[in-house]
C-alpha cells in the first residue's frame, strides 16, 4: 500500500512540473495511475512496483534538468530505478528514450539547436553516470541471465499482429476482472480516458507536432501488445511465460498525460462534440461483449461503464462552451463559480470510479487467484506450528552447523523463504537452466523453466542434499519405516532421515562428465550415485508394470515405460488398470508422466487393498509395500483425448545399498569450523 501510494504521488509530481498547473486534478490523476488494472493485476508481485514510483520520478528529474540545468536528482532516480529492478526498469527505460523528444519539443521552444544538442550531450553523459553506478548490479545480472531458459530464444522468422484493436478499447472499461495469466492487457486507469483522448487531439490548444508525437508513441506503444517482433523486444528478447503484457503500465502512463492535457482544454470545445463522442462509445461497450468471446465482462460491466461514460460526457459539455453561453456574456463571477461547481462534480464522480474499480479489483484478484487463499500461507495454526517445529529442530535435534529442512506438502514455491529454513524448493525469474532440467530429470516437480520444488524426492535425493528432517504439513499417504518421527506437535509431524549426507563430501572425478536422461528417473539416480562412488550397486530396483486393458494382440508386459490407454467413450471418463508384482518387501516410489492427458485421480491398492493416492503426474513415494500384487487405476477426465500414452515406471530402493554409499560420504565429508548465509569453511 505504501509503494502504491508513492507511485500516485510520484505521477502527480511529474504532471505538476509538466503542466506547470496547481491543483487537485493531478492528485487525481496520480490516484488514477497508482490504481490502475496494472496496479490492481500486479501488486502483488512488490518488487515491480519500484518501478512505478521510479520511472515518473525519473522524467521529473529529466524536465528539471532540461529546463534549469539541474542533473544530480536525475542521476540518483536513473541510477535507483536500475537498482530496484533491472527487468521493469528496462520497460521505463525503453518508453523514457522513447517520450524524451516529446519532452524536448514541449520543454525547449525558442531554443538554438546548438542549446538543444548541448543539452542532449549533458544527458547522455548523466545517463552513463547513472548505469555507471549500478553496473556492479546490472553486469552480475547480465552474466547470471545468460545460463537461464530464457536466454537462447530466437526472434520470431515471421511477423505476426493478433489483436483486435476492438480489444483495446474494451480493456479501458471498468468491473473488468485483471488480466495476471492471460488475456488481454490491462489498459484501465478511469473510463475518462476514453473521452479525454480523442478530446487531446481536437483540441486547438495543443500543438499539431505534439498531437503527431503523442499519437505515433501512443500508436507504438499499442502496436507493440500484438506485433510479435515488439512484444519480443519489449519483454527483453523473450516472449513472457505467464504475466503477460508486463509493459502495459508505460501505455497508462502515457495515456493518463494526454488525459490530463486535454483535461484542461476542455473549454475549447463545444458541448456538442462530447455528444458526438460519447455515442459511438456507447455502442461500443455492448459491441465488445458481443464480439469478444474471450472478455472477463458481465452485465454489470457494461451497464456501469455506460453510466460513467455518460456522466463524464455531461460533466465535460458543461466545461465546454455553447453558442447561447458565449451570446449572454456570463459575468466572471458568475463562470468562476460556475466552473467550480463542475469541478467538483468531476472529483467526486473521478472519486466514485475508482473505489468501485479498486473494491470490484481486489475481490476479483482475492477469488480468482491462488495467491488470494491466504489460509495456512503465513498466518494461522499451521504456520505457527511449522515455525515451532523448526524452532524445535534447531533447538534439540539437530547437532551440525548445517542441515536442510523441507516440507512433504509445499504452499508455494519458496516455502523455504517463506518460513525461514534451508530447503531445496526455489522460484526465481533468473534461475539458471542446468539446475532446473536437472532437478526435473530426477523427478522433483518443475516448470521446466525456473522452478524446482521438493515434491518428488526421494530418500537418496534426500540424504544426497543434505535434507535430515521432513516436517509434514499433512500427514503421510504411506507406511513410512526408514525415517524416524521426532516430533508431533498436534500440527505437524517431523521426521529425521538417518542417511542425511553433509553439505560437502568426497566423490569420484566421474561425477563431472554426469548427464541425466529425461524420464528415467530412476536410471538417472542410480547413476548419479554410481558416478560418485563406483564401488556402490543400483540404490533403485524398477519392476514390471502390466497394462491389464491392453488389446488382445498388444503385449501385456511393456517393454518400457510407456503405456497405452483407449477411452472406451470418448466423451466420458475413463479408468486404466495397471499391475505390478512386488518381488520384495522395501520402500518403493511411483513416477508418472501424464504426458499433459487430463488425469481426475491415481491410486495405487497394496495387497490389503488399501488406497493410496499417487499425484497425478511426477514422482510419488508409496511407502513400504510387503510381497505381493499390487494394482493401479488412472482415471482420466472427461476433457482428456479419446486414447494416448503415458509413461510410468515403479522402483524400490535398496535400503542397503543406500545405507552403504551414505556411510562412505559421510567418512570422507566436510567437517564443518563455521557456516554463515554466504560462506562457510571446514576441513
Amino acid at each position: 500500500l505504501i509503494k502504491v501510494g508513492f507511485a500516485g504521488l510520484a505521477f502527480h509530481l511529474f504532471l505538476k512540473k509538466t503542466f506547470q498547473r496547481k491543483g487537485v486534478f493531478s492528485i487525481i490523476f496520480g490516484a488514477m495511475y497508482a490504481l490502475s488494472a496494472f496496479v490492481m493485476a500486479y501488486s502483488w508481485n512488490i518488487m515491480w512496483l519500484d518501478a512505478l514510483i521510479l520511472m515518473p520520478l525519473v522524467l521529473w528529474a529529466l524536465i528539471r534538468f532540461i529546463r534549469q540545468g539541474k542533473f544530480v536528482l536525475y542521476i540518483v532516480f536513473l541510477a535507483l530505478l536500475l537498482f530496484s529492478n533491472y527487468y521493469i526498469a528496462f520497460f521505463a527505460c525503453i518508453f523514457i528514450a522513447l517520450y524524451f523528444p516529446i519532452l524536448m519539443v514541449r520543454h525547449t521552444t525558442g531554443w538554438t539547436s546548438r542549446g538543444r544538442l548541448k543539452i542532449i550531450l549533458k544527458i547522455a553523459g548523466a545517463t552513463l553516470i547513472a548505469v555507471a553506478l549500478s553496473a556492479f548490479l546490472l553486469l552480475p545480472a547480465i552474466k547470471s541471465l545468460q545460463f537461464t531458459s530464457a536466454s537462447g530464444d530466437a526472434w520470431p522468422r515471421n511477423v505476426e499482429f493478433t489483436a483486435n484493436p476492438l480489444a483495446y478499447v474494451a480493456q479501458h472499461f471498468i468491473l473488468l476482472q485483471p488480466t495476471i495469466r492471460s488475456g488481454f492487457p490491462n489498459l484501465y486507469s478511469g473510463i475518462s480516458i476514453l473521452l479525454l483522448i480523442p478530446v487531446f487531439f481536437m483540441s486547438e490548444r495543443i500543438r499539431l507536432r505534439e498531437k503527431l508525437m503523442y499519437a505515433f508513441l501512443l500508436l507504438f506503444l499499442l502496436l507493440s501488445f500484438d506485433l510479435n517482433i515488439l512484444n519480443f523486444f519489449w519483454h527483453g528478447m523473450h516472449f513472457p511465460n505467464q504475466l503477460p503484457y508486463r509493459n502495459s503500465f508505460v501505455y497508462i502512463f502515457l495515456a493518463l498525460t494526454m488525459a490530463y492535457a486535454a483535461l484542461r482544454t476542455l473549454r475549447s470545445l463545444k458541448a456538442k462534440d462530447f455528444v458526438l463522442l460519447v455515442i459511438p462509445l456507447i455502442l461500443v461497450v455492448p459491441v465488445s461483449a458481443l464480439l469478444l468471446e474471450d472478455l472477463a465482462t458481465s452485465a454489470a460491466t457494461q451497464w456501469v461503464t455506460i453510466l460513467f461514460l455518460l456522466l463524464y460526457a455531461l460533466v465535460f459539455a458543461a466545461f465546454g462552451h455553447s453558442k447561447k453561453d458565449r451570446a449572454t456574456k456570463l459575468s466572471k463571477n458568475n463562470g468562476v463559480s460556475r466552473r467550480s461547481f463542475i469541478s467538483v462534480a468531476l472529483i467526486l464522480i473521478m472519486l466514485v470510479e475508482l473505489l468501485t474499480h479498486s473494491i470490484v479489483s481486489v475481490y476479483f484478484v482475492d477469488t480468482n487467484e491462488y495467491f488470494g487463499l491466504r489460509d495456512g500461507y503465513a498466518a494461522g495454526n499451521k504456520p505457527a506450528a511449522i515455525r515451532a517445529a523448526l524452532t524445535d529442530i534447531e533447538n534439540n535435534y539437530q547437532e551440525g552447523l548445517f542441515y536442510r529442512v523441507e516440507l512433504n506438502k509445499q504452499k508455494s514455491s519458496n516455502d523455504p523463504a517463506l518460513y525461514g529454513y534451508k530447503g531445496l524448493s526455489m522460484f526465481a525469474s533468473t534461475s539458471a537452466e542446468a539446475p532446473v532440467r536437472f532437478f526435473k530429470n530426477m523427478g522433483y516437480y518443475s516448470n521446466g523453466i525456473n522452478s524446482y520444488k521438493y515434491t518428488g524426492s526421494t530418500l537418496f535425493l534426500d540424504s544426497l542434499f543434505a535434507i535430515e528432517f521432513l516436517l509434514a504439513r499433512d500427514p503421510l499417504n504411506h507406511i513410512e519405516t526408514l525415517r524416524e518421527q521426532v516430533l508431533d506437535n498436534g500440527e505437524v509431524q517431523v521426521y529425521q532421515n538417518p542417511y542425511a549426507l553433509p553439505l560437502g563430501f568426497a566423490a569420484n572425478s566421474s561425477v563431472l562428465t554426469y548427464n541425466t536422461t529425461a524420464g528415467r528417473v530412476f536410471q538417472n539416480q542410480n547413476r548419479l550415485a554410481k558416478h560418485i562412488n563406483p564401488e556402490i550397486g543400483s540404490i533403485f530396483t524398477e519392476l514390471k508394470v502390466t497394462n491389464l486393458d491392453a488389446p488382445p494382440e498388444a503385449e501385456l508386459t511393456s517393454s518400457g515405460p510407456g503405456f497405452k490407454f483407449y477411452k472406451t467413450y470418448a466423451e466420458e471418463s475413463y479408468t486404466l488398470h495397471l499391475h505390478a508384482d512386488i518381488d520384495e518387501e522395501g520402500t518403493h516410489y511411483l513416477y508418472l508422466d501424464n504426458k499433459k492427458h487430463d488425469l481426475d485421480d491415481a491410486i495405487l491398492r497394496d495387497q490389503a487393498g488399501r488406497p493410496i493416492r499417487l499425484n497425478t503426474n511426477g514422482m510419488t513415494e508409496i511407502g513400504l509395500l510387503s510381497e505381493g500384487e499390487v494394482n493401479l487405476e488412472l482415471t482420466f477426465s472427461a476433457s482428456a483425448a479419446a486414447s494416448g500414452d503415458i509413461d510410468l515406471l515403479m522402483a524400490r530402493l535398496d535400503k542397503e545399498e543406500l545405507s552403504q554409499f551414505c556411510l562412505q560420504g559421510n567418512r570422507g565429508g566436510l567437517k564443518l569450523a563455521s557456516f554463515q548465509n554466504n560462506r562457510f569453511s571446514g576441513h
